[in-house]
């Protein structure tokens, strides 16, 4: 798997030198599911794997088993409900700046 990772990021124009790579490339795949398999199917066996993943016993000491982009998504919704503390200094810069830039 990470031979096909470094071949996909030659092919995005990573430069490859003396064995060491010297230079960074960006690939970006987009895949639809809809192409290969009927109605929601992926979105289906999607959510099969994840409750068989949290499903697993936890060792000692774990609440939660997550998956990758959970952690940020529930923070995301709690900001959302419950907002983002800022800290005073912070935000008098901040309005200090705005009143600069002539924004209200």
């Amino acid at each position: 798997m990470s031979f096909c990772v470094q071949a996909l990021g030659l092919i995005a124009g990573a430069a490859l030198g003396r064995g060491v790579v010297n230079d960074y490339g960006f690939l970006f795949i987009a895949i639809d599911p809809g192409l290969t398999q009927p109605d929601n199917a992926f979105q289906r066996q999607m959510t099969e794997l994840v409750d068989t993943i949290k499903a697993l016993p936890k060792q000692d000491g774990v609440e939660e088993i997550r998956v990758p982009s959970e952690r940020a998504f529930n923070e995301r919704e709690r900001r959302r409900v419950e907002g983002i503390v800022v800290e005073k200094r912070s935000w008098r810069c901040w309005m200090r700046y705005r009143s600069h830039q002539g924004v209200r």
